[in-house]
């Protein structure tokens, strides 16, 4: 019963936009900024893992090359 529910929710999303005001609401609302941001953050962080193993640098190296501080 349960999966139904979360489907037929899912059912009326018509593409990507869709889904996110579904799960988030429309853009510029407080949910749908929070989400964007984290999703922005995921990205960064995605592409400096890439960019850090293509110069084989490990997380402390780089941190060191930035002048990062624990």
């Amino acid at each position: 019963m349960y999966i139904n529910q979360i489907m037929n929710k899912y059912r009326q999303a018509k593409n990507l936009e869709d889904l996110l005001q579904i799960e988030y609401g429309k853009r510029g609302t407080e949910k749908r900024e929070a989400f964007e941001a984290r999703s922005k953050a995921f990205y960064f962080c995605e592409m400096l893992k890439e960019k850090r193993k293509e110069a084989k640098l490990s997380q402390k190296s780089l941190a060191e090359k930035a002048d990062v501080k624990n």
